[in-house]
């Protein structure tokens, strides 16, 4: 619990890594909405600067923002701490044995994935299947 009363000089409090947590989750769910930096940032009324500072684990979100937050992307509070889950929410289930999606190309495609039929999303995963040369499903380990 002292990580969480770290101060700087001034009394002012410094980031801890609760923050990093929650930075790097924020990160994780607004790429794989397919969400801009910007985007989020209207919604939350706040500049793209301040998301990436949030993502970053520089600034701290406030209860209230983190709470708008889990509301938008409809997820539990406590899915942006360690340990936490998506709860009814399979859209972002980020397991802690999986990687979640990093990256905005990986967005992209998970985005459009989604928007394609189911048939079409069976071909696709065929094709993906048979291009990396494996027999093994995606959810075997």
């Amino acid at each position: 619990m002292d990580d969480m009363v770290n101060e700087k000089a001034g009394g002012k409090r410094q980031t801890t890594s609760i923050d990093t947590v929650i930075g790097v989750r924020l990160r994780a769910v607004r790429l794989q909405a397919g969400w801009s930096q910007s985007e989020l940032a209207a919604r939350l009324n706040v500049t793209f600067q301040q998301i990436q500072k949030y993502e970053k684990g520089s600034n701290r979100l406030s209860a209230a923002s983190l709470h708008q937050i889990a509301q938008l992307f409809k997820l539990p509070l406590d899915y942006f701490f360690e340990g936490g889950d998506a709860g009814n929410n399979p859209a972002f289930g980020l397991q802690t044995d999986r990687s979640p999606v990093w990256d905005r190309a990986e967005a992209r495609l998970i985005a459009h994935y989604r928007k394609v039929s189911p048939h079409l999303q069976s071909r696709f995963a065929a094709l993906l299947q048979a291009t990396v040369g494996s027999d093994q499903d995606i959810d075997e380990d």
